[in-house]
C-alpha cells in the first residue's frame, strides 16, 4: 500500500524555560499542508525482518530510525509477526523544519494499524508518538490542533474554512533541531504570544494573520544560520506579509490568500535555483 505523510506548519511556536528530560516545553498551533512524503509499504509475511530505503541520499540516519522505532514499538505492545519492505519517496525538505520524519514515521504507524486491524486508541497513539518524537503525534492524525507539553499534549480545533497557500523556501543547508534548541541559552528566551488570537487572525485573512504568527525559535536559527534570516527578508521584499519560519528551521515559508502572486514567487525563486516548493492548507 501507499500513503502519503503531510508537512506540517508552526503558526505560533512558544518556547518556555524549562527542560523535561532534555526536552523545552513548548506550545505551538499547527497545521498540515499539502506537501507530502509517498511512502510505499509492503508485508513481508512470517518474518521480523525490516526494510526502509528512500530515494533521498540527503536522509539522515535519524528519520530512517524514526520509522524503524515506531514499527519497533508496535511489535513489543502487538506482537505480529510480519516484517516490512519500506521505500520513502521524500519531497518535505530534510532538516526543514516541516516534520518529515515525524510524519514519516506516523504515516507508518497508521498504515500498519489499519492493515493488520489493530485496536488501539487515540490516547495510546499519543503515548506511543510521544515516545518516537515530539512532531509524531501531531502528524498521526494530522488536523489543526494547539499542541503543548513536549509535543504529548494535542487540542484540536476548528480553523475558519479560509483557503491559504504556501510557499515554501529552504536555504542550502538544514538545521539541527538540537542545537537551534540549545542556541536559546546563547540568544536568549523569546516573549509569548497568545495562540487565540492566532486562530481568530486565521479566519481574517494575510494581513490579520502575519500580525499574529510567531516562531520563538526564529533568533536562534538566525544566529546559527544567517541564510535563514536572508531568504525571509527575500520573501517580505516581494511585499508578502506573512512570513516565517516554520520549527526549528531552516524552512521559511509565505502563507498567503493570493493563489497567483505566491504562485509566481514560486516560478521564478525556483527558476533562480531556489530549493522551493508550493503548497495550500488542508
Amino acid at each position: 500500500m501507499v500513503v502519503q505523510a503531510y508537512a506540517k506548519l508552526n503558526l505560533v511556536l512558544n518556547v518556555y524555560n524549562e527542560i523535561n528530560n532534555g526536552y523545552h516545553t513548548i506550545e505551538s498551533l499547527m497545521i498540515p499542508i499539502s506537501l507530502h512524503d509517498s511512502i510505499d509499504i509492503q508485508l513481508i509475511k512470517h518474518s521480523k525482518e525490516v526494510f526502509v530505503t528512500c530515494d533521498s541520499f540527503e536522509l539522515a540516519g535519524e528519520q530512517y530510525n524514526l520509522v524503524t522505532k515506531a514499527i519497533g514499538l508496535l511489535r513489543e505492545k502487538y506482537k505480529f509477526n510480519v516484517g516490512f519492505r519500506i521505500t520513502i519517496f521524500k519531497r518535505i525538505f530534510i532538516s526543514g523544519g516541516l516534520g518529515g520524519g515525524s510524519s514519516d514515521a506516523a504515516a507508518v504507524i497508521n498504515a500498519i494499524v489499519k492493515k493488520l486491524k489493530l485496536k488501539i486508541s487515540d490516547a495510546e497513539l499519543i503515548e506511543l508518538g510521544s515516545k518516537i518524537g515530539s512532531d509524531v503525534p501531531f502528524c498521526i492524525f494530522n488536523k489543526p490542533a494547539i499542541v503543548k507539553g513536549t509535543g504529548n499534549k494535542l487540542g484540536f480545533v476548528e480553523l475558519a474554512k479560509k483557503k491559504y497557500y504556501v510557499l515554501l523556501v529552504q536555504p542550502s543547508k538544514g538545521l539541527s533541531t538540537k542545537e537551534v534548541y540549545q542556541n536559546l541559552a546563547n540568544v536568549g528566551y523569546p516573549e509569548i504570544k497568545n495562540v487565540t488570537n492566532t486562530i481568530e487572525a486565521y479566519g481574517k485573512g494575510e494581513d490579520e494573520l502575519s500580525k499574529h504568527i510567531h516562531n520563538g525559535l526564529e533568533e536562534s536559527a538566525f544566529n546559527l544560520l544567517e541564510e535563514v534570516k536572508e531568504l525571509k527578508q527575500e520573501l517580505l521584499s516581494y511585499g508578502l506579509k506573512a512570513v516565517m519560519m516554520s520549527g526549528s528551521g531552516s524552512t521559511v515559508f509565505a502563507i498567503s490568500e493570493n493563489k497567483k502572486k505566491l504562485f509566481s514567487i514560486f516560478k521564478e525563486l525556483s527558476e533562480k535555483g531556489y530549493k522551493a516548493e508550493f503548497a495550500k492548507t488542508i
